[in-house]
């Protein structure tokens, strides 16, 4: 490889873990024009963060030009580090089904550790993507991936983790390992990991129902970021912001019930509603209220094999939902008190549960 070439892609890599965007999709934009003529391995080591450029500056379209000249080359070559480039550009375009054959192929056959970590990574977010997700296999592919060479897909591993540990409950314990990860890695290292972290971090106190501090930490991040304009900093703060606002516009909820009768009494406002052990959808209901957060995966219990395709699975998603809703209507709760995620759905006001008669 041309040293200048390698060169100009350290100064590109340097400038996207800057915040210099523009400049390092120029240097990039130069390299991956070769791709029609000349395909290097390194194209497959810098397409991950290519593809992230062009995402956060809008210039997705440009995509299918390099997926078409790409496959034209895999046609020929058929090797791994051309097959994780094809399924990145599948990933990012949400065609999963096209994705998953190219990292499977190079987690069987790469002899790349770097390659395999992020194939395995890419896998994990196809997963969660999924209807249902598929976090069993989430979990499966984190727990038997090695710690990456690289500490930048290292640290990203342990966001994965953090992500997975808050999904699990495990609340306290993904703080603590999102605090740690923090106070080592600053926006100035490296902006996208500290604000991936920042963002599930976010959650975690959302899901801990500390609203102070998930709007402290988006008042940092906007302040980080405020002046930019990249498009997962955009998303992903409104996303926030917006659960925030269904949170504060419903007062709490209590929850109370009578073990040895089978019941528990929902109450808001001045209405309420008995929830029975006997009936499916207030069962249903109940965990909801409990959890806070009901798994697509849960969601589809009991469905029968033979109905296993997205459109029957999300006709019965939402069949369930639909009764939920139906019952929390009598307390004068709208539908978007439960709202839709990757990985299920999250009831989004303050459930207060008060102690068992």
């Amino acid at each position: 490889m041309n040293p200048s070439i390698i060169q100009s892609l350290h100064k590109a890599e340097e400038a996207f873990y800057s915040q210099r965007l523009v400049e390092a999709y120029n240097l990039l934009r130069r390299f991956y024009d070769r791709i029609p003529f000349s395909v290097d391995e390194l194209h497959a080591k810098y397409m991950g963060m290519f593809v992230r450029v062009l995402l956060e500056l809008g210039k997705e379209k440009q995509l299918q030009f390099y997926l078409g000249e790409l496959e034209k080359k895999y046609a020929l070559l058929k090797n791994c580090d051309l097959a994780y480039q094809i399924g990145v550009i599948h990933l990012v375009k949400k065609e999963l089904k096209k994705a998953y054959p190219f990292f499977d192929q190079v987690i069987r056959h790469s002899d790349s550790p770097d390659l395999v970590a992020k194939s395995r990574m890419s896998l994990m977010s196809l997963y969660c993507q999924e209807v249902p997700s598929n976090f069993v296999a989430c979990r499966s592919l984190l727990d038997s991936m090695p710690v990456p060479e690289s500490q930048k897909l290292a640290d990203l591993q342990k966001i994965w983790h953090a992500n997975i540990l808050r999904y699990e409950g495990k609340l306290e314990e993904a703080e603590n390992e999102l605090d740690l990860l923090l106070s080592r890695v600053s926006r100035h290292q490296d902006w996208y990991t500290h604000f991936s972290a920042q963002i599930i971090l976010a959650w975690v106190y959302f899901n801990q129902n500390d609203q102070v501090a998930v709007r402290t930490l988006l008042t940092q991040i906007k302040a980080q970021f405020g002046i930019l304009s990249f498009k997962s900093v955009i998303v992903r703060v409104d996303e926030l912001e917006n659960a925030l606002l269904n949170k504060k516009e419903f007062g709490p909820i209590s929850l109370s019930g009578e073990a040895f009768k089978g019941e528990t009494r929902v109450a808001y406002q001045e209405k309420s509603l008995t929830l029975k052990s006997t009936s499916v959808t207030d069962k249903l209901l109940l965990q909801i209220l409990r959890d806070g957060f009901v798994s697509r995966k849960k969601l589809l219990d009991g469905l029968s094999s033979d109905r296993q395709d997205p459109r029957q699975m999300n006709q019965a998603i939402h069949s369930k939902l639909s009764m939920v809703r139906k019952r929390l209507r009598i307390l004068g709760l709208p539908s978007h008190v439960i709202v839709a995620e990757e990985e299920g759905y999250r009831f989004v006001p303050e459930v207060i549960k008060e102690s068992t008669q």
